[in-house]
C-alpha cells in the first residue's frame, strides 16, 4: 500500500511540475540562397521590410537570425532596428536586445549575370525576456537605419519566390497546464489509498 501512495504522490508532482516546464520551438526556418544575391533593400533609402508568420499565442521568443549584404561601395556601420508586431524588440541605437554580425565568407553573384559579388552576412538578435507571440499572424520588421548602409535582406532563392526573406526564429513554449479533472483523479486515488492504509493499520 505504501507503494500505491508513493506512486500517487509522484503522479501529482509530475502533473504540477508540467506547467512550469518549457520546450524549444522552431517557429520559422527559411535558409538563404548562398550563391545568388536575391536580397530586398531594407534601409533608409526604402524603409524597413516586413515578413509575417503564423503561430500559437504565448510563445516566448528567444532568437532571431537573418541574412543580408551591402552593395559594393556602401559606407558606414549597421544600425538595425527590429520590430515585432509593431513594438521595438531589437535596436543597435538604443540599444535593445543583443544584435551580433558574422561574415559567412560566402560571395553572392548578381542573379542578372552582372559583374562583381557581395559578401553574405549572418545577423542574430537575442531577445530580451517577455517578447511573446500572439495567436495567429505575427509580423517582424527589419530595417538598417545607417544612412550609408545600402543594405539588402537576402532571400531564400526558392523557385516560387526567390526574394522571400530568409530568416530563422526560435522560442520557448510553456507546456500545457494539467486539466483540473486529471489532478482531481490523482488526488482522489491518493485519498482512497490513504483511507485503505488506515483501515488495514
Amino acid at each position: 500500500m505504501k507503494s500505491v501512495v508513493f506512486t500517487a504522490v509522484l503522479a501529482c508532482l509530475a502533473l504540477a511540475g508540467a506547467a512550469a516546464q518549457a520546450g524549444p520551438v522552431q517557429l520559422v526556418l527559411q535558409l538563404p540562397d548562398t550563391t545568388l544575391a536575391y536580397g530586398t533593400q531594407a534601409d533608409t533609402g526604402t524603409g524597413p521590410l516586413d515578413t509575417s508568420f503564423t503561430a500559437a499565442g504565448g510563445i516566448s521568443l528567444t532568437e532571431f537570425t537573418w541574412w543580408g549584404y551591402h552593395l559594393p561601395g556602401a559606407s558606414g556601420t549597421d544600425q538595425f532596428e527590429i520590430q515585432f508586431n509593431g513594438a521595438a524588440v531589437g535596436s543597435q541605437s538604443l540599444p535593445l536586445g543583443t544584435v551580433t554580425m558574422r561574415d559567412t565568407n560566402l560571395d553572392l553573384s548578381d542573379p542578372a549575370g552582372g559583374p562583381g559579388t557581395v559578401d553574405l552576412f549572418t545577423y542574430t538578435l537575442a531577445f530580451e525576456p517577455g517578447v511573446r507571440t500572439v495567436a495567429g499572424i505575427n509580423t517582424l520588421s527589419v530595417g538598417n537605419e545607417d544612412v550609408g548602409a545600402t543594405w539588402f535582406w537576402q532571400g531564400t532563392g526558392a523557385a516560387s519566390d526567390p526574394w522571400s526573406s530568409a530568416y530563422s526564429l526560435t522560442g520557448d513554449q510553456a507546456q500545457g497546464v494539467p486539466e483540473p479533472g486529471s489532478l482531481l483523479l490523482v488526488l482522489g486515488a491518493l485519498a482512497a489509498a490513504g483511507v485503505v492504509a488506515r483501515r488495514r493499520g
